[in-house]
């Protein structure tokens, strides 16, 4: 029941506490000035996601100008501790908050985490968009029932807070990549790196290795050899030879060496006898080859003149 003089608190006749109010208060109050609340602990205690959950049983009493309100918070610590006496009075004439307190905490005499979290519940029910239904708030607080009742409660049932869509990027004019894109043609700037993943390839660009292998479709190395005999024309190696003449500055350059392809390699390969050689240790990278006779020899070796010198 309700104490006496006092009524169950709907969303129809609770005082309204506006951020001003709220602010004003915290900053002439000296509990709450203090380094060990003014900081992370106020911001923490202010949380939707806990004063809503925690607050419960609460009820209100108008004395003239006078509003007095109560409640019993759940300890986040313990909720299945006994509630906390809150009590908040404000002056509904002045708009001011007079008093906001925690009767049973044992930090209470010097302004606790539960006032702070009482007085931002109040806030918040101010800030609700007006509704055609009568919401009471005589009831006993989410966060009491957990292990009673209610043996678990979800994270996204703690709050009900209203589900956000993200706004979609698209547009009339297309997606942003999209109208850069035109923007770079319709100037004039094509030369940028963006524009160079737009661009289709020259006949000197697909040369290089990358390009023969994405658009070939081929299954084996036969069919893929006849392909590169169809793009890697007279003219294309031509023109590549040309743009590649600065070598080691030319981007190209690097692009058609791409996987350490290059004339003078596939002169070596194409006269080459080895398959395990040095020339395929430095086309596929630093590869362990198998040990050929003189190798296995020279180890042979080298561990017998081991034995003979220790024995000596």
């Amino acid at each position: 029941m309700t104490d006496n003089g006092f009524v169950k608190a709907q969303s129809d006749n609770l005082p309204k506490i506006d951020a001003f109010m709220m602010t004003t208060y915290f900053a002439s109050n000296p509990d709450f000035t203090s380094a060990e609340v003014k900081g992370v602990k106020a911001a923490r205690s202010q949380r939707e996601s806990y004063g809503d959950s925690a607050v419960g049983y609460v009820q209100i009493k108008r004395e003239g100008n006078l509003c007095v309100v109560k409640a019993r918070i759940t300890p986040e610590h313990n909720v299945r501790q006994k509630s906390y006496a809150v009590q908040a009075v404000c002056d509904e004439a002045e708009e001011t908050v007079i008093s906001v307190e925690c009767l049973d905490c044992a930090a209470h005499l010097g302004g606790c985490k539960h006032a702070i979290a009482f007085l931002a519940w109040l806030h918040r029910r101010s800030e609700d968009p007006p509704s055609t239904s009568i919401e009471c708030y005589w009831k006993k607080s989410k966060l009491s029932s957990v292990g009673t009742s209610l043996k678990f409660i979800k994270a996204k049932d703690i709050c009900k807070a209203p589900k956000v869509n993200p706004a979609s990027n698209s547009s009339s004019t297309g997606n942003f990549l999209t109208v850069v894109k035109n923007n770079c043609v319709s100037v004039g700037d094509t030369n940028n790196h963006l524009m160079k993943f737009y661009q289709s390839p020259n006949n000197a660009e697909r040369l290089s290795i990358h390009h023969l292998i994405l658009a070939s479709k081929a299954t084996n190395p036969v069919e893929f050899v006849e392909y590169c005999k169809l793009v890697m024309s007279t003219e294309a190696c031509e023109q590549a030879e040309l743009i590649t003449k600065d070598q080691n500055d030319c981007p190209l350059w690097h692009e058609l060496r791409y996987g350490r392809i290059t004339a003078s390699k596939a002169y070596e390969a194409a006269h080459c006898k080895v398959l395990d050689g040095s020339l395929t240790e430095n086309i596929l990278g630093a590869t362990k080859l198998k040990d050929t006779e003189a190798m296995k020899r020279g180890r042979f070796l080298e561990s017998q003149m081991g034995k003979v010198l220790c024995t000596a």
